[in-house]
């Protein structure tokens, strides 16, 4: 057992997480979380990263935002800095940098 934190806020969200599966999204909007040793992603992240053929990254449209797996949140560490670093790597923006979100937004 192990505690699972929210990579988001760094918020504690269960004591004694199992590592079984898990569908959750925090208050804060993250869909990523931590345990002392361990990411867990969203299964959609992994379905993601499961879709890449000869080492192509996905189509960037089809990349959900970075604000999708970390939320909305001032909160910063190392962790949350690695992950997000490593989803612009793999092609992920942040939802104000997507043009197509301007344009909705825009529109209202």
């Amino acid at each position: 057992m192990s505690k699972l934190i929210c990579v988001g806020c760094g918020q504690e969200i269960m004591h004694d997480w199992d590592g079984s599966a898990l569908c959750y999204t925090h208050s804060c909007g993250a869909t990523v979380f931590r345990t002392e040793i361990h990411m867990v992603f969203p299964a959609s992240f992994i379905r993601l990263m499961a879709d890449f053929k000869d080492g192509k990254l996905p189509v960037k449209d089809k990349m959900p935002h970075i604000d999708y797996y970390v939320g909305k949140s001032d909160y910063t560490d190392k962790t949350k800095e690695t992950v997000v670093r490593f989803l612009q790597d793999i092609g992920c923006i942040w939802m104000k940098e997507c043009e197509s979100c301007k344009v909705k937004v825009g529109a209202r």
